[in-house]
C-alpha cells in the first residue's frame, strides 16, 4: 500500500523544525560566549589591576567591568541565519590585541572560534530532539 506524502506540508514541517532548532542552538552560543568571556583561559603578558580593583594574572577572563560581555547580542538575521554582535567600541582590540602608541603589544583573546566550532555539533543536537 503506498502512503501519500503532501510536499508542502513536509517542507513546512522540516522548516519548523530547523526554524526551531537554529533559534534554540542561537540561545545555546551566546550563552557559551558569554561563559567563554567569564573564563580564566586567556593568556596576558604580565598582573593588571583592573578598573573593578580585581588584580589579573595570566591567564585571565576578560571581565573587567563586564561591558563587553553585556554589550553581547543575538540579532536574527532571518529564518537561517543569527548573528552575534558586540558593541562595545573595544570589542576589536580585546579580539585582535592591539599595539599601543608606546610601542605596548598585547594579545587577542579569541572568544569567538572556540564556540563557533561547536556550532554545527549543537545544531544536529536540536534537530535530533525534534525528529
Amino acid at each position: 500500500m503506498a502512503t501519500l506524502v503532501n510536499p508542502a506540508q513536509t517542507k513546512a514541517i522540516i522548516q519548523r523544525i530547523l526554524e526551531a532548532a537554529l533559534a534554540d542552538t542561537a540561545g545555546e552560543l551566546a550563552a557559551r560566549f558569554r561563559e567563554l568571556i567569564e573564563s580564566p583561559v586567556f593568556e596576558w603578558p604580565g598582573q593588571t589591576i583592573r578598573r573593578s580593583g580585581e588584580v589579573a594574572g595570566s591567564p585571565r577572563n576578560i571581565v573587567d567591568l563586564g561591558n563587553l560581555r553585556d554589550s553581547q547580542r543575538t540579532v536574527k538575521v532571518n529564518a537561517a541565519v543569527f548573528e552575534f554582535i558586540w558593541s562595545v567600541q573595544y570589542a576589536a582590540y580585546v579580539f585582535y590585541g592591539y599595539t599601543t602608541l608606546a610601542g605596548n603589544s598585547y594579545p587577542g583573546r579569541d572568544w569567538v572560534s572556540p564556540v563557533a566550532r561547536e556550532a554545527l555539533g549543537l545544531f544536529a543536537t536540536e534537530v535530533r530532539k525534534r525528529v
